[in-house]
């Protein structure tokens, strides 16, 4: 396990469906990792509303389940549509740090762009976050945001599977450095079984989920 790591789930949601069937079972896995990021399940926008609160609710209790039994946990944030946000920003710790994924525009579809800056946009009104935890790269177009420190990880796709190391070596987002963030280019994660990839835990502080 990487030294001050964290387990992520930004992936297909069926590769980590056993975390949730069986949590019990997994759990040594991330105990021997010592921290993780909640599981990143999707919400999609033509999902019905029981399914994305469903969605939510799964995330939540799992980080609940790990930091009650002594896991350092860091909250995944996903919204939808702008009436998704009232459940997925309640009960995040106020001023907390966070972690998204965003691949940039180039995955996404039309319109997906203008959600994710209004979500965004809206976590900050709600939460305040301390700290930004991306996996991938807050492109360009959120640059002019008012944005706390943010560090950019690569995703799996940037990685060389076979040495653990950046294909490319990042590059830090100057749009975002300009408004004040701190994007940064951590020592790369290694890749773990099913790729659940390995990013480096904040330190300094940590998130009570409720």
């Amino acid at each position: 396990a990487l030294e001050d790591g964290a387990i992520h789930f930004f992936l297909d949601d069926y590769r980590f469906e056993s975390v949730w069937r069986n949590p019990d079972k997994y759990f040594p896995r991330i105990e021997e990792v010592g921290a993780a990021l909640t599981p990143d399940y999707s919400i999609y926008s033509k999902a019905p509303f029981a399914t994305q609160i469903w969605q939510t609710y799964r995330q939540r209790w799992l980080g609940a389940f790990w930091q009650y039994n002594g896991l350092i946990v860091v909250p995944s944030v996903r919204w939808a549509e702008p009436n998704t946000y009232d459940f997925v920003f309640e009960g995040l710790p106020y001023g907390g740090t966070f972690a998204l994924a965003h691949f940039g525009p180039g995955s996404r579809e039309p319109g997906q762009i203008e959600k994710f800056i209004h979500g965004l946009q809206e976590m900050m009104k709600r939460i305040a976050t301390s700290k930004l935890l991306i996996y991938g790269k807050l492109t360009a177009e959120c640059g002019w945001l008012k944005l706390p420190p943010v560090v950019e990880y690569p995703t799996w796709r940037e990685i060389d599977v076979d040495r653990g190391v950046p294909k490319n070596k990042p590059k830090d987002n100057p749009a975002v450095q300009e408004e004040g963030s701190q994007c940064q280019s951590p020592t790369p994660p290694e890749r773990e079984q099913e790729l659940l990839l390995q990013f480096e835990a904040p330190r300094a502080e940590t998130s009570e989920l409720v």
